[in-house]
């Protein structure tokens, strides 16, 4: 899929079109965060990833939970890279896509509702227990898949 069709020029109208692929569903979405602070920053960040459509929706519902904050945050690892585009691509396109992050790791490591950063020295120990824990899942998927 095309990545980073939006540009800083076009309008609520094409953006719309854009992100849904003509999913009606997805229009309350996608009008929520073109009305939040920040959100045209997770739109353009959901476009320059290819996640639009099916795979917004697979995003925002299995593996977000239907939480915009969850989505901010899933979408925050997902820019940074922490995710390759295979691992993406196969958790979104699944039967049964998994959440990218267990929100136990992320309360192990938020102290004070301070999220972890990347300059933070225990980063690396958290996108490992956030990556095992995200293969995992997805090895349980699949496996159920089969059955």
């Amino acid at each position: 899929m095309k990545k980073g069709i939006l540009t800083a020029k076009d309008d609520w109208i094409k953006i719309m079109m854009v992100m849904t692929e003509g999913d009606e569903f997805l229009e309350w979405l996608i009008s929520d965060l073109l009305q939040s602070k920040g959100g045209m920053r997770v739109i353009y960040g959901l476009d320059q990833l290819g996640i639009r459509g099916k795979k917004l929706w697979n995003l925002y519902n299995f593996c977000c939970g239907m939480h915009i904050d969850e989505l901010c945050e899933t979408l925050n690892l997902l820019t940074r890279n922490e995710f390759t585009e295979e691992e993406i691509e196969k958790n979104l396109t699944s039967d049964f896509p998994v959440p990218f992050i267990d929100y136990s790791i992320i309360e192990k490591y938020d102290s004070l509702n301070n999220p972890i950063e990347s300059y933070d020295p225990k980063y690396k120990e958290y996108i490992k227990e956030i990556k095992e824990c995200f293969s995992e899942a997805l090895k349980e998927s699949n496996s159920s898949q089969l059955k």
